[in-house]
């Protein structure tokens, strides 16, 4: 494997590894935390492009574009003190935490994958 393209996966292992580092920096759902995930979401989406031009893996129907976003931050913006909207939207953030993780780390896996074994 051509150096370029190590140093490229190497650089963005370490992107994905941050995002995950600022993941697991976020408590519980409330409005400026959704505000985040949302953000770091947009960050992953970006170098989803990235991984996808590199062959790592192939796009799995997702839209590049702020449609998810805007769904976020109006969940974020719309909270509410009722109970029931509260515990929709916890779920709706601790689903999304769940899911932003778990993308992030299928990404490592393929970069990791992909690596010279001394580089991984």
């Amino acid at each position: 494997m051509e150096q370029e393209k190590i140093d490229k996966l190497i650089k963005l292992k370490v992107s994905l590894e941050a995002i995950l580092g600022d993941i697991d920096k976020l408590g519980g759902w409330d409005a400026a935390n959704a505000y985040k995930l949302s953000r770091l979401n947009d960050q992953r989406h970006s170098l989803e492009g990235e991984i996808v031009g590199l062959g790592l893996i192939t796009p799995l129907g997702y839209t590049y574009g702020s449609d998810e976003t805007d769904r976020d931050i109006s969940i974020a913006q719309s909270s509410t003190k009722k109970k029931s909207d509260i515990a929709i939207n916890t779920r709706k953030y601790n689903s999304g935490y769940r899911n932003l993780k778990y993308e992030i780390g299928t990404y490592i896996d393929s970069i990791n994958a992909a690596l010279p074994k001394d580089e991984a």
